[in-house]
């Protein structure tokens, strides 16, 4: 949870919000510790971990192909990715003030497209939600530009050996 729990993940949700006008509002919602259960994520590690331990890889194709076998009855879908789909969003983290809401603390968030505030809440059990103005103060003043315009080119350069990944869907 914690690697999904803060401003940079935020940063990602406005910016996916600004590129996808058509989606209204995104609630992303913790799990509270006490009561959680066991992810599909730790099922998927699980079954390539066993499968890879048995393996001798030579290759990045080796490595993606082995990948695609591991699991017979549902194999993963692998997507190879490229320079253009890495973005920046420390920097535009950076660039808003999501340092007002309190991570550690939050178990939702509520974002909405075409709104320069950020809703969340410490309590599921909370009917109100806390609010924050999420751009700074000179970005504030001028209300009447668009969601999110002006900010940086999230583009990341990349050095040559990091030009491409494989990110794994589960079926």
């Amino acid at each position: 949870v914690p690697q999904i729990k803060n401003s940079h993940m935020s940063a990602a949700l406005l910016h996916f919000l600004k590129e996808h006008p058509n989606v209204k509002c995104i609630t992303q919602k913790f799990q509270v510790p006490g009561h959680s259960c066991v992810q599909e994520v730790d099922a998927m590690h699980s079954v390539l971990d066993r499968h890879l331990s048995k393996l001798e890889l030579h290759s990045p194709l080796a490595i993606f192909k082995a990948i695609k076998n591991s699991r017979t009855n549902k194999p993963y879908k692998l997507i190879q990715m490229q320079t253009q789909h890495f973005l920046d969003f420390k920097t535009l983290s950076n660039c808003l003030s999501l340092s007002k809401v309190p991570y550690k603390h939050v178990v939702q968030i509520y974002y909405e497209n075409n709104s320069n505030n950020l809703k969340y809440k410490l309590k599921f059990s909370e009917v109100e939600l806390h609010s924050v103005a999420f751009l700074k103060g000179s970005q504030r003043q001028n209300s009447s530009k668009a969601f999110l315009e002006g900010v940086p080119d999230l583009s990341l350069p990349l050095k040559p050996f990091q030009r491409t990944k494989l990110h794994i869907l589960g079926a």
